[in-house]
Protein backbone atom coordinates (compact mmCIF):
# COMPACT_ATOMS: atom_id res chain seq x y z
CA UNK A 1 0.00 0.00 0.00
CA UNK A 2 2.64 2.47 0.68
CA UNK A 3 4.38 1.40 -2.40
CA UNK A 4 1.53 2.31 -4.04
CA UNK A 5 1.41 5.80 -2.30
CA UNK A 6 4.74 6.57 -3.41
CA UNK A 7 4.57 5.69 -6.97
CA UNK A 8 1.24 7.53 -7.33
CA UNK A 9 3.05 11.09 -5.30
CA UNK A 10 5.77 10.36 -7.65
CA UNK A 11 3.42 10.51 -10.70
CA UNK A 12 1.99 13.53 -9.59
CA UNK A 13 5.33 15.14 -8.54
CA UNK A 14 6.83 14.93 -11.88
CA UNK A 15 3.41 15.93 -13.48
CA UNK A 16 3.55 18.78 -11.67
CA UNK A 17 7.16 19.58 -12.50
CA UNK A 18 5.93 19.31 -15.93
CA UNK A 19 3.48 21.53 -15.80
CA UNK A 20 5.05 23.98 -13.30
CA UNK A 21 7.87 24.85 -16.49
CA UNK A 22 5.03 27.25 -17.99
CA UNK A 23 5.28 30.54 -17.07
CA UNK A 24 3.61 32.22 -13.65
CA UNK A 25 0.26 32.99 -14.56
CA UNK A 26 0.80 36.55 -15.64
CA UNK A 27 3.65 35.71 -18.34
CA UNK A 28 1.69 33.28 -19.01
CA UNK A 29 -1.59 34.81 -20.26
CA UNK A 30 0.62 37.37 -22.16
CA UNK A 31 2.29 34.73 -23.70
CA UNK A 32 -0.96 33.33 -24.94
CA UNK A 33 -2.85 36.77 -26.14
CA UNK A 34 0.84 37.74 -27.80
CA UNK A 35 0.34 34.33 -29.99
CA UNK A 36 -3.41 35.04 -30.22
CA UNK A 37 -2.58 38.36 -31.74
CA UNK A 38 0.18 37.21 -34.03
CA UNK A 39 -2.07 33.61 -35.54
CA UNK A 40 -4.66 35.71 -36.43
CA UNK A 41 -2.59 37.49 -39.08
CA UNK A 42 -1.79 34.46 -41.50
CA UNK A 43 -5.29 32.96 -40.31
CA UNK A 44 -7.49 36.12 -41.23
CA UNK A 45 -9.52 34.99 -43.71
CA UNK A 46 -9.99 31.38 -42.74
CA UNK A 47 -13.29 29.99 -42.10
CA UNK A 48 -15.78 26.94 -42.24
CA UNK A 49 -19.43 27.24 -43.25
CA UNK A 50 -21.71 24.80 -42.01
CA UNK A 51 -25.50 24.05 -41.60
CA UNK A 52 -27.35 25.21 -38.16
CA UNK A 53 -30.89 25.98 -37.33
CA UNK A 54 -31.79 30.18 -36.93
CA UNK A 55 -33.44 30.24 -33.14
CA UNK A 56 -35.50 32.98 -34.04
CA UNK A 57 -37.28 30.65 -37.36
CA UNK A 58 -36.35 27.43 -36.49
CA UNK A 59 -35.19 27.01 -40.25
CA UNK A 60 -31.86 25.26 -41.56
CA UNK A 61 -29.34 28.27 -42.53
CA UNK A 62 -25.71 28.17 -43.53
CA UNK A 63 -23.60 29.47 -41.35
CA UNK A 64 -20.19 30.48 -41.47
CA UNK A 65 -17.18 31.42 -39.08
CA UNK A 66 -14.26 33.04 -39.68
CA UNK A 67 -11.21 34.14 -38.00
CA UNK A 68 -10.49 37.97 -38.10
CA UNK A 69 -7.06 39.26 -38.20
CA UNK A 70 -6.64 41.51 -34.61
CA UNK A 71 -3.03 42.66 -35.64
CA UNK A 72 -4.04 46.22 -36.87
CA UNK A 73 -3.12 49.54 -35.47
CA UNK A 74 -6.81 50.60 -34.92
CA UNK A 75 -7.52 47.65 -33.09
CA UNK A 76 -4.86 48.26 -30.58
CA UNK A 77 -5.97 52.13 -30.61
CA UNK A 78 -9.47 51.43 -29.62
CA UNK A 79 -8.09 48.58 -27.02
CA UNK A 80 -6.11 51.36 -25.55
CA UNK A 81 -8.96 53.46 -25.03
CA UNK A 82 -11.46 50.26 -23.54
CA UNK A 83 -8.70 48.83 -21.57
CA UNK A 84 -9.10 50.58 -17.89
CA UNK A 85 -13.06 50.30 -18.48
CA UNK A 86 -12.43 46.18 -19.55
CA UNK A 87 -10.06 45.48 -16.46
CA UNK A 88 -12.78 47.03 -14.22
CA UNK A 89 -15.59 45.36 -15.46
CA UNK A 90 -13.90 42.24 -15.63
CA UNK A 91 -16.89 40.15 -13.11
CA UNK A 92 -14.07 38.31 -10.70
CA UNK A 93 -12.21 41.60 -9.85
CA UNK A 94 -15.60 42.94 -8.45
CA UNK A 95 -16.31 40.30 -6.72
CA UNK A 96 -13.19 39.45 -5.44
CA UNK A 97 -12.95 42.82 -3.64
CA UNK A 98 -16.48 42.79 -2.26
CA UNK A 99 -16.02 39.51 -0.75
CA UNK A 100 -12.53 40.09 0.76
CA UNK A 101 -13.73 42.93 1.91
CA UNK A 102 -16.55 41.47 4.00
CA UNK A 103 -14.55 37.73 5.26
CA UNK A 104 -11.47 40.15 6.26
CA UNK A 105 -13.72 42.21 8.86
CA UNK A 106 -15.20 38.33 9.86
CA UNK A 107 -12.03 36.75 10.22
CA UNK A 108 -10.03 39.32 11.89
CA UNK A 109 -12.72 40.05 14.39
CA UNK A 110 -12.32 36.52 15.30
CA UNK A 111 -15.67 35.46 14.52
CA UNK A 112 -14.72 33.02 11.87
CA UNK A 113 -12.60 31.66 14.36
CA UNK A 114 -15.03 31.00 16.92
CA UNK A 115 -17.64 29.59 14.92
CA UNK A 116 -15.06 27.31 13.42
CA UNK A 117 -14.22 26.55 16.73
CA UNK A 118 -17.58 25.46 17.63
CA UNK A 119 -18.03 23.28 14.36
CA UNK A 120 -14.61 21.54 15.64
CA UNK A 121 -16.32 20.62 19.05
CA UNK A 122 -19.34 18.84 17.43
CA UNK A 123 -18.62 18.12 13.40
CA UNK A 124 -15.70 14.84 12.67
CA UNK A 125 -13.06 15.05 10.14
CA UNK A 126 -14.63 12.65 7.78
CA UNK A 127 -17.90 14.91 7.49
CA UNK A 128 -16.15 18.46 7.30
CA UNK A 129 -14.70 16.80 3.84
CA UNK A 130 -17.91 15.28 2.49
CA UNK A 131 -19.82 18.67 3.52
CA UNK A 132 -17.32 21.40 2.16
CA UNK A 133 -17.26 19.34 -1.18
CA UNK A 134 -21.22 18.95 -1.40
CA UNK A 135 -21.20 22.72 -0.41
CA UNK A 136 -19.03 23.36 -3.40
CA UNK A 137 -20.97 21.54 -6.11
CA UNK A 138 -23.96 22.56 -5.16
CA UNK A 139 -22.72 26.61 -4.76
CA UNK A 140 -24.03 27.26 -8.15
CA UNK A 141 -27.45 28.24 -6.53
CA UNK A 142 -25.26 31.52 -5.31
CA UNK A 143 -23.34 31.84 -8.77
CA UNK A 144 -19.74 33.00 -8.05
CA UNK A 145 -20.34 33.73 -4.71
CA UNK A 146 -19.53 30.39 -3.80
CA UNK A 147 -16.46 30.39 -5.09
CA UNK A 148 -14.70 33.30 -3.49
CA UNK A 149 -17.00 32.62 -0.03
CA UNK A 150 -16.28 29.27 0.26
CA UNK A 151 -12.57 28.75 -0.62
CA UNK A 152 -11.20 31.06 2.26
CA UNK A 153 -13.88 29.56 4.65
CA UNK A 154 -12.45 25.79 4.04
CA UNK A 155 -9.31 26.85 3.96
CA UNK A 156 -9.94 28.44 7.69
CA UNK A 157 -11.50 25.85 8.83
CA UNK A 158 -9.58 22.69 7.60
CA UNK A 159 -6.67 24.45 9.44
CA UNK A 160 -8.73 25.18 12.59
CA UNK A 161 -9.75 21.40 12.72
CA UNK A 162 -6.32 20.17 11.79
CA UNK A 163 -6.41 19.23 8.11
CA UNK A 164 -4.66 20.31 5.24
CA UNK A 165 -5.92 23.82 4.36
CA UNK A 166 -4.90 22.88 0.68
CA UNK A 167 -7.04 20.50 0.68
CA UNK A 168 -9.97 22.41 1.72
CA UNK A 169 -9.10 24.97 -1.27
CA UNK A 170 -8.91 22.49 -3.82
CA UNK A 171 -12.18 20.24 -2.27
CA UNK A 172 -14.01 24.02 -3.10
CA UNK A 173 -12.16 24.68 -6.59
CA UNK A 174 -12.81 21.54 -7.77
CA UNK A 175 -16.36 20.68 -6.19
CA UNK A 176 -17.56 24.17 -7.86
CA UNK A 177 -16.36 23.97 -11.27
CA UNK A 178 -15.93 19.82 -12.23
CA UNK A 179 -18.94 19.44 -10.44
CA UNK A 180 -20.81 22.79 -12.09
CA UNK A 181 -23.52 20.42 -13.73
CA UNK A 182 -24.60 18.93 -10.29
CA UNK A 183 -27.14 20.30 -8.06
CA UNK A 184 -29.50 19.73 -5.44
CA UNK A 185 -31.28 22.86 -6.63
CA UNK A 186 -32.80 24.32 -9.67
CA UNK A 187 -30.32 27.24 -9.97
CA UNK A 188 -29.51 30.21 -12.75
CA UNK A 189 -27.51 27.78 -15.22
CA UNK A 190 -30.89 25.41 -15.24
CA UNK A 191 -32.65 28.57 -16.31
CA UNK A 192 -30.16 30.09 -18.51
CA UNK A 193 -28.83 26.80 -20.54
CA UNK A 194 -33.05 25.93 -20.91
CA UNK A 195 -33.56 28.76 -22.68
CA UNK A 196 -30.62 28.94 -24.87
CA UNK A 197 -32.15 25.19 -25.83
CA UNK A 198 -35.79 26.51 -26.14
CA UNK A 199 -34.63 29.21 -28.17
CA UNK A 200 -32.99 26.98 -31.49
CA UNK A 201 -35.88 25.49 -32.09
CA UNK A 202 -39.26 26.64 -33.46
CA UNK A 203 -41.86 27.44 -30.73
CA UNK A 204 -44.25 24.24 -31.13
CA UNK A 205 -41.65 21.82 -31.14
CA UNK A 206 -39.85 23.78 -28.08
CA UNK A 207 -43.54 23.70 -26.35
CA UNK A 208 -44.06 19.68 -27.26
CA UNK A 209 -40.68 18.63 -25.96
CA UNK A 210 -41.38 20.62 -22.32
CA UNK A 211 -38.17 22.40 -22.47
CA UNK A 212 -38.01 24.15 -19.23
CA UNK A 213 -35.48 24.66 -16.17
CA UNK A 214 -36.56 21.57 -14.55
CA UNK A 215 -35.65 19.01 -17.45
CA UNK A 216 -32.56 17.31 -16.07
CA UNK A 217 -33.36 17.77 -12.37
CA UNK A 218 -33.79 14.16 -11.73
CA UNK A 219 -30.24 13.63 -13.48
CA UNK A 220 -28.03 16.54 -12.07
CA UNK A 221 -29.45 15.71 -8.04
CA UNK A 222 -28.56 12.90 -8.41
CA UNK A 223 -25.15 13.98 -9.84
CA UNK A 224 -24.48 16.03 -6.45
CA UNK A 225 -24.45 12.46 -4.58
CA UNK A 226 -22.31 10.79 -7.08
CA UNK A 227 -19.88 13.61 -7.60
CA UNK A 228 -19.52 14.10 -3.48
CA UNK A 229 -19.09 10.43 -3.23
CA UNK A 230 -16.45 10.43 -5.78
CA UNK A 231 -14.34 13.41 -4.26
CA UNK A 232 -14.81 12.15 -0.79
CA UNK A 233 -13.02 8.61 -2.12
CA UNK A 234 -10.02 10.30 -4.24
CA UNK A 235 -9.57 12.24 -0.85
CA UNK A 236 -8.79 9.27 0.82
CA UNK A 237 -7.55 6.91 -1.51
CA UNK A 238 -6.16 9.02 -4.72
CA UNK A 239 -4.93 12.30 -3.53
CA UNK A 240 -1.60 13.57 -4.41
CA UNK A 241 0.55 13.83 -1.27
CA UNK A 242 0.67 17.78 -1.17
CA UNK A 243 -3.20 17.28 -0.30
CA UNK A 244 -2.97 14.68 2.79
CA UNK A 245 -6.15 15.05 4.97
CA UNK A 246 -3.91 15.33 7.98
CA UNK A 247 -0.86 17.32 6.58
CA UNK A 248 -0.76 19.91 8.24
CA UNK A 249 2.76 22.03 8.25
CA UNK A 250 4.34 25.60 9.51
CA UNK A 251 2.41 28.20 7.95
CA UNK A 252 3.87 31.21 6.35
CA UNK A 253 1.06 33.18 6.95
CA UNK A 254 -0.98 31.98 10.06
CA UNK A 255 -4.64 33.54 9.77
CA UNK A 256 -5.13 35.49 13.57
CA UNK A 257 -6.85 33.55 16.31
CA UNK A 258 -8.42 34.48 19.42
CA UNK A 259 -6.34 32.99 22.62
CA UNK A 260 -9.01 31.39 24.42
CA UNK A 261 -8.41 32.81 28.32
CA UNK A 262 -11.05 32.51 30.71
CA UNK A 263 -12.22 36.03 30.54
CA UNK A 264 -12.18 36.17 26.77
CA UNK A 265 -14.21 32.98 26.55
CA UNK A 266 -17.16 34.88 28.25
CA UNK A 267 -16.42 37.79 25.81
CA UNK A 268 -16.72 35.06 22.84
CA UNK A 269 -20.03 33.96 23.84
CA UNK A 270 -21.65 37.42 23.92
CA UNK A 271 -20.08 38.08 20.43
CA UNK A 272 -21.44 34.93 19.52
CA UNK A 273 -24.65 35.37 20.90
CA UNK A 274 -25.13 39.19 19.35
CA UNK A 275 -24.16 37.51 16.14
CA UNK A 276 -26.89 34.98 15.87
CA UNK A 277 -28.98 37.40 16.57
CA UNK A 278 -27.87 39.39 13.94
CA UNK A 279 -28.19 36.67 11.62
CA UNK A 280 -31.68 36.03 12.23
CA UNK A 281 -32.89 39.65 12.31
CA UNK A 282 -30.31 39.72 8.44
CA UNK A 283 -32.59 36.26 6.98
CA UNK A 284 -35.65 37.99 8.16
CA UNK A 285 -35.04 41.27 6.52
CA UNK A 286 -34.09 39.81 3.21
CA UNK A 287 -36.91 37.11 3.33
CA UNK A 288 -39.30 40.00 3.78
CA UNK A 289 -38.16 41.73 0.66
CA UNK A 290 -37.96 38.25 -1.07
CA UNK A 291 -40.88 36.82 -0.17
CA UNK A 292 -44.17 38.73 -0.96
CA UNK A 293 -45.13 39.15 -4.63
CA UNK A 294 -44.09 42.49 -4.88
CA UNK A 295 -41.20 42.22 -2.92
CA UNK A 296 -38.00 44.93 -3.90
CA UNK A 297 -35.44 41.28 -3.64
CA UNK A 298 -37.76 40.44 -6.68
CA UNK A 299 -37.65 40.69 -10.60
CA UNK A 300 -39.77 42.00 -13.00
CA UNK A 301 -42.42 39.84 -12.96
CA UNK A 302 -42.29 38.98 -9.56
CA UNK A 303 -39.46 36.13 -10.55
CA UNK A 304 -36.35 35.53 -8.03
CA UNK A 305 -34.48 33.01 -11.37
CA UNK A 306 -33.21 34.34 -13.19
CA UNK A 307 -33.01 37.94 -13.06
CA UNK A 308 -33.76 39.73 -9.85
CA UNK A 309 -31.79 42.24 -7.79
CA UNK A 310 -31.57 38.73 -5.04
CA UNK A 311 -29.72 36.80 -7.73
CA UNK A 312 -27.75 40.08 -9.32
CA UNK A 313 -26.98 41.00 -5.53
CA UNK A 314 -26.14 37.35 -3.87
CA UNK A 315 -22.31 38.42 -3.75
CA UNK A 316 -22.89 41.87 -1.65
CA UNK A 317 -25.74 40.29 0.30
CA UNK A 318 -23.30 37.67 1.34
CA UNK A 319 -20.31 39.69 1.92
CA UNK A 320 -22.66 42.21 3.99
CA UNK A 321 -23.59 39.75 5.96
CA UNK A 322 -19.84 38.59 6.62
CA UNK A 323 -18.92 42.14 7.41
CA UNK A 324 -22.17 43.15 9.29
CA UNK A 325 -21.56 39.59 11.73
CA UNK A 326 -17.72 40.61 12.03
CA UNK A 327 -18.47 44.09 13.48
CA UNK A 328 -21.42 42.98 16.01
CA UNK A 329 -19.22 40.10 16.93
CA UNK A 330 -16.30 42.76 17.12
CA UNK A 331 -18.14 45.36 18.95
CA UNK A 332 -19.31 42.68 21.76
CA UNK A 333 -16.49 41.01 22.48
CA UNK A 334 -14.43 44.35 22.76
CA UNK A 335 -12.20 43.84 19.87
CA UNK A 336 -13.14 46.01 17.63
CA UNK A 337 -13.05 50.19 19.33
CA UNK A 338 -13.97 51.91 16.52
CA UNK A 339 -15.70 51.25 12.10
CA UNK A 340 -12.13 52.64 11.38
CA UNK A 341 -10.82 49.62 12.47
CA UNK A 342 -12.97 47.84 10.51
CA UNK A 343 -12.17 49.68 7.59
CA UNK A 344 -8.49 48.65 8.31
CA UNK A 345 -9.28 44.87 8.07
CA UNK A 346 -11.18 45.74 5.12
CA UNK A 347 -8.27 47.51 3.32
CA UNK A 348 -5.81 44.47 4.71
CA UNK A 349 -8.22 42.01 3.29
CA UNK A 350 -7.99 43.82 -0.33
CA UNK A 351 -3.91 44.09 0.31
CA UNK A 352 -3.54 40.20 0.52
CA UNK A 353 -5.23 39.55 -3.14
CA UNK A 354 -2.89 42.59 -4.81
CA UNK A 355 -1.15 39.36 -6.76
CA UNK A 356 -5.03 38.67 -8.24
CA UNK A 357 -5.66 42.01 -9.09
CA UNK A 358 -1.80 42.01 -11.37
CA UNK A 359 -2.86 38.63 -12.94
CA UNK A 360 -6.35 39.96 -13.93
CA UNK A 361 -4.92 42.53 -16.29
CA UNK A 362 -3.27 40.12 -18.15
CA UNK A 363 -6.37 37.50 -18.23
CA UNK A 364 -8.30 40.41 -19.91
CA UNK A 365 -6.16 40.79 -22.53
CA UNK A 366 -5.80 37.58 -23.24
CA UNK A 367 -9.97 37.05 -23.12
CA UNK A 368 -10.55 39.98 -25.14
CA UNK A 369 -8.10 39.09 -27.96
CA UNK A 370 -9.32 35.18 -27.93
CA UNK A 371 -12.77 36.17 -28.27
CA UNK A 372 -12.09 39.42 -30.70
CA UNK A 373 -10.31 37.06 -32.88
CA UNK A 374 -13.16 34.39 -33.22
CA UNK A 375 -10.24 31.70 -33.04
CA UNK A 376 -11.85 29.56 -29.62
CA UNK A 377 -15.45 29.92 -32.20
CA UNK A 378 -13.62 28.27 -35.09
CA UNK A 379 -11.68 25.43 -33.56
CA UNK A 380 -15.03 24.33 -31.82
CA UNK A 381 -17.30 24.78 -35.11
CA UNK A 382 -14.15 22.76 -36.13
CA UNK A 383 -14.94 19.88 -34.14
CA UNK A 384 -18.79 20.05 -35.05
CA UNK A 385 -18.11 20.09 -38.70
CA UNK A 386 -15.95 17.00 -38.14
CA UNK A 387 -19.18 15.50 -36.32
CA UNK A 388 -21.99 16.14 -38.83
CA UNK A 389 -19.48 14.90 -41.40
CA UNK A 390 -18.86 11.32 -39.88
CA UNK A 391 -22.87 10.44 -39.80
CA UNK A 392 -22.64 9.19 -36.67
CA UNK A 393 -24.56 6.41 -34.75
CA UNK A 394 -26.36 7.81 -31.79
CA UNK A 395 -23.91 5.99 -29.40
CA UNK A 396 -20.78 7.41 -31.28
CA UNK A 397 -22.71 10.91 -31.30
CA UNK A 398 -22.98 10.78 -27.28
CA UNK A 399 -19.65 9.60 -27.42
CA UNK A 400 -18.23 12.24 -29.48
CA UNK A 401 -20.38 15.10 -28.47
CA UNK A 402 -18.87 14.23 -24.67
CA UNK A 403 -15.51 14.73 -26.35
CA UNK A 404 -15.98 17.84 -28.37
CA UNK A 405 -17.12 19.67 -25.25
CA UNK A 406 -14.68 18.50 -22.18
CA UNK A 407 -11.45 19.40 -24.71
CA UNK A 408 -13.91 22.96 -25.98
CA UNK A 409 -14.05 23.64 -21.98
CA UNK A 410 -9.39 23.97 -22.10
CA UNK A 411 -10.27 27.12 -24.79
CA UNK A 412 -14.16 28.03 -24.12
CA UNK A 413 -14.27 28.62 -20.04
CA UNK A 414 -17.99 29.65 -20.00
CA UNK A 415 -20.71 27.29 -19.97
CA UNK A 416 -23.47 29.26 -21.22
CA UNK A 417 -20.73 30.79 -24.15
CA UNK A 418 -20.14 27.32 -25.17
CA UNK A 419 -23.91 26.32 -25.54
CA UNK A 420 -24.98 28.63 -27.67
CA UNK A 421 -22.13 28.06 -29.93
CA UNK A 422 -22.78 23.97 -30.08
CA UNK A 423 -27.07 24.48 -29.08
CA UNK A 424 -28.00 25.24 -32.75
CA UNK A 425 -25.85 22.31 -34.37
CA UNK A 426 -26.49 19.38 -31.69
CA UNK A 427 -30.35 20.05 -30.37
CA UNK A 428 -31.31 19.41 -33.90
CA UNK A 429 -28.71 17.10 -34.74
CA UNK A 430 -29.49 14.72 -31.58
CA UNK A 431 -33.36 15.42 -32.43
CA UNK A 432 -32.71 13.57 -35.42
CA UNK A 433 -30.95 10.74 -33.85
CA UNK A 434 -33.78 9.71 -31.65
CA UNK A 435 -32.50 12.09 -28.27
CA UNK A 436 -34.91 14.73 -27.14
CA UNK A 437 -33.48 18.54 -26.00
CA UNK A 438 -33.27 17.72 -23.01
CA UNK A 439 -30.96 14.32 -22.65
CA UNK A 440 -28.94 16.81 -25.55
CA UNK A 441 -28.59 19.02 -23.06
CA UNK A 442 -27.65 16.52 -19.60
CA UNK A 443 -25.43 15.26 -22.09
CA UNK A 444 -23.41 18.22 -22.88
CA UNK A 445 -23.78 19.32 -19.28
CA UNK A 446 -22.01 16.26 -18.26
CA UNK A 447 -18.83 17.36 -20.55
CA UNK A 448 -18.73 21.14 -19.80
CA UNK A 449 -17.69 21.06 -16.16
CA UNK A 450 -15.21 18.65 -15.47
CA UNK A 451 -12.22 19.35 -16.94
CA UNK A 452 -13.01 23.33 -16.01
CA UNK A 453 -10.41 22.13 -12.77
CA UNK A 454 -7.78 21.48 -15.18
CA UNK A 455 -8.32 24.18 -17.87
CA UNK A 456 -5.31 26.24 -17.49
CA UNK A 457 -6.85 29.53 -18.67
CA UNK A 458 -9.61 29.45 -15.94
CA UNK A 459 -10.10 32.72 -14.66
CA UNK A 460 -10.75 31.31 -10.98
CA UNK A 461 -7.19 29.43 -11.03
CA UNK A 462 -5.53 33.29 -10.61
CA UNK A 463 -7.48 33.40 -6.77
CA UNK A 464 -6.58 29.81 -5.97
CA UNK A 465 -2.52 30.10 -6.75
CA UNK A 466 -3.12 33.08 -4.24
CA UNK A 467 -4.94 31.10 -1.86
CA UNK A 468 -2.55 28.08 -1.83
CA UNK A 469 0.61 30.80 -1.52
CA UNK A 470 -0.93 32.16 1.19
CA UNK A 471 -1.38 28.80 3.08
CA UNK A 472 1.64 27.68 1.77
CA UNK A 473 4.42 26.03 4.66
CA UNK A 474 7.42 28.18 5.23
CA UNK A 475 10.25 27.38 3.27
CA UNK A 476 8.63 25.93 0.30
CA UNK A 477 8.76 28.10 -3.25
CA UNK A 478 5.74 29.74 -4.51
CA UNK A 479 2.94 28.19 -5.93
CA UNK A 480 3.00 28.02 -10.01
CA UNK A 481 0.09 27.21 -12.02
CA UNK A 482 1.11 23.35 -12.44
CA UNK A 483 0.41 22.78 -8.40
CA UNK A 484 -3.45 23.34 -8.59
CA UNK A 485 -4.04 22.13 -12.02
CA UNK A 486 -2.19 18.52 -10.94
CA UNK A 487 -3.87 18.75 -7.79
CA UNK A 488 -7.56 19.11 -8.92
CA UNK A 489 -6.80 16.40 -11.65
CA UNK A 490 -7.32 13.27 -10.14
CA UNK A 491 -10.54 15.25 -8.67
CA UNK A 492 -12.14 15.91 -12.33
CA UNK A 493 -11.25 12.88 -13.63
CA UNK A 494 -13.63 10.69 -11.11
CA UNK A 495 -16.25 13.11 -11.03
CA UNK A 496 -16.42 12.88 -15.37
CA UNK A 497 -16.04 9.36 -14.81
CA UNK A 498 -18.38 8.92 -12.40
CA UNK A 499 -20.74 11.25 -14.55
CA UNK A 500 -20.56 9.01 -17.77
CA UNK A 501 -20.92 6.05 -15.70
CA UNK A 502 -24.51 7.49 -14.69
CA UNK A 503 -25.20 8.59 -18.07
CA UNK A 504 -24.66 4.75 -19.17
CA UNK A 505 -27.08 3.66 -16.37
CA UNK A 506 -29.30 6.35 -17.24
CA UNK A 507 -29.68 5.37 -20.85
CA UNK A 508 -29.53 1.75 -20.32
CA UNK A 509 -32.87 2.13 -17.56
CA UNK A 510 -34.19 4.78 -20.26
CA UNK A 511 -34.52 7.07 -16.95
CA UNK A 512 -36.42 10.39 -17.39
CA UNK A 513 -33.77 12.96 -17.29
CA UNK A 514 -35.92 15.57 -15.14
CA UNK A 515 -40.11 15.97 -14.33
CA UNK A 516 -41.78 15.75 -17.86
CA UNK A 517 -38.77 14.93 -19.90
CA UNK A 518 -37.84 11.23 -21.44
CA UNK A 519 -34.50 11.11 -22.98
CA UNK A 520 -35.68 9.55 -26.10
CA UNK A 521 -38.54 10.75 -28.67
CA UNK A 522 -41.80 8.98 -28.10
Amino acid sequence: MDETRALRSNIFDRLENIINRLPEPFTLLIVLAALTALLSLPLAGVSLSFSTVDPATGQEVAKTVAIENILTAPYFANLLVEFPKLLVGFPPIALTLVVMMGISVAEHSGFLSSVIRGLMRRVPKFAVISVVSFLAINGDVFGDAAMFVLMPLAATLFFQMGLNPWLGIILVFVGNTAGFSASLVINQTDTVLSGITASVLPPEVAEAANISPIMNWYFNAFSALTATAAMVLVTYFLVPSKLAPNKVGELEIAPEIVEETPSEHGNEGRGLIAAGIFTVLYLAAILAMLLPEGGALRGEGGQIVPKSPFMGGIVVLISLYFALSGIVFGWFTGRMKSLGQAADWMKNGISSMSFFLVVSAAAVVFLKFFNDSHIGEYIGSYGVVMLQGIQASPGVAIFLFLLLVSVSNLFIISGSVLWVMYAPIFVPLMLALGYTPAATQMIYRIGDAPLNAVCPVNPFLILVIGLLNKWRPKGTEPVKVGTPLVLAMPYALAILGVLVIQLVFWVLWDLPPGPGATLMVR
